[in-house]
């Protein structure tokens, strides 16, 4: 019975450990005026993760269309700098994406109200600060 316990107890502190990575498309179709310059940029399949490229400084020199926002929310805990990149590059490998433009994390604040009970003096209340980091990058394809 005890074994089951130290099982479950330990499943439970691993089951928050992950972070989720969401993409949400813009609606940047390809033009008709815009087809010449773009003629090899449609819509593909998977890539692997090492083809994609990061831009950390500066904006890439090839031209590019915007496909859309990856986004990676945090609680509490941050992934370390190669993690986070990687998330990254998996995400945009799966779109098809040949890059990602970093963009500047938002940052929050939570605050909210929780009980506690302490012994001798009952039920308390105690106001509890959460911090949030949302990492974004915008996922783009080369049209050259």
């Amino acid at each position: 019975m005890i074994r089951w316990m130290i099982v479950l107890s330990a499943a439970l502190m691993l089951w928050g450990c992950g972070y989720d990575v969401y993409y949400t498309p813009l609606n940047n179709p390809v033009t008709p005026a815009g087809e010449a310059i773009a003629e090899g940029v449609v819509a593909r399949g998977p890539i692997s993760p090492d083809e994609v490229t990061l831009f950390l400084v500066q904006r890439p020199e090839k031209r590019y269309r915007e496909l859309g926002i990856i986004t990676i929310p945090t609680f509490q805990s941050i992934p370390d700098q190669q993690a986070l990149f990687q998330l990254y590059r998996a995400k945009a490998a799966e779109i098809g994406a040949d890059g990602v433009i970093m963009m500047e994390p938002q940052t929050t604040l939570d605050t909210y109200t929780s009980p506690t009970y302490v012994a001798d003096w009952g039920i308390i209340y105690q106001d509890t600060v959460r911090s949030r980091s949302i990492f974004r990058g915008m996922a783009i394809q080369f049209l050259e």
